[in-house]
């Protein structure tokens, strides 16, 4: 099962407890207000359709040197010739 919070998609509910307890090395900000934050940046500028938080975050296997991948998903419309 996918939860959805804004845009961003995760595996599952509990990786979202997960990733709101770590703070990244070198971050004073936790993890759940840095996504956040990128979060709204590619929403703004890329208008995704979706963009999935992946890997050790995704899961909740997540550690303060863990870095976050999202895939981002966007709706690319090409002009016909």
């Amino acid at each position: 099962m996918i939860t959805t919070t804004s845009a961003l998609a995760l595996p599952n509910a509990d990786a979202l407890a997960t990733v709101s307890d770590v703070t990244p090395i070198g971050c004073s900000a936790s993890v759940a207000v840095t996504l956040s934050h990128a979060g709204e940046r590619i929403v703004c500028k890329l208008q995704p359709e979706k963009f999935i938080l992946v890997d050790s975050y995704a899961y909740g296997r997540l550690t303060p040197g863990s870095d976050a991948d999202l895939l981002v998903i966007v709706m690319i419309v090409l002009a016909s010739e």
